[in-house]
């Protein structure tokens, strides 16, 4: 049976929706590989060193923060190109991707509350 064109826009994805599906895939995709480097200072220092990326990139050191956030992924021999389609998402987000790699808890906040007054 071919469908019409009015079944097949009901099922059609923009751009925006292939964007946040890719967005999701690339996230679970880190997710399980650090899932696999468990607890302790290490991670938590790795996690602490995305969170300072995050916080140049949303100063306006976009380089500086891309080089940091991508020194910290790498730690966890994350694929190249996973590394920069999630790099690409951080620009606009970056108080949310600050915890992404479990930094201590009150890294985040104090970067991106108040100028680190909160």
């Amino acid at each position: 049976m071919i469908a019409d064109d009015s079944e097949k826009g009901c099922c059609a994805l923009n751009g925006e929706e292939i964007e946040r599906i890719i967005g999701e895939l690339d996230l679970y995709r880190l997710q399980r590989q650090l899932a696999g480097a468990g607890y302790g200072p290490v991670p938590v220092a790795i996690g602490d060193l995305f969170a300072c990326g995050c916080y140049f990139i949303s100063r306006g050191q976009k380089t500086l923060g891309d080089k940091i956030c991508h020194t910290a992924l790498s730690a966890y021999q994350i694929d190249p190109t996973l590394i920069q389609r999630i790099l690409r998402r951080v620009e606009g987000k970056e108080s949310e991707f600050a915890a992404l790699l479990s930094p201590h808890v009150e890294l985040p906040g104090w970067l991106f509350d108040d100028e680190g007054k909160g």
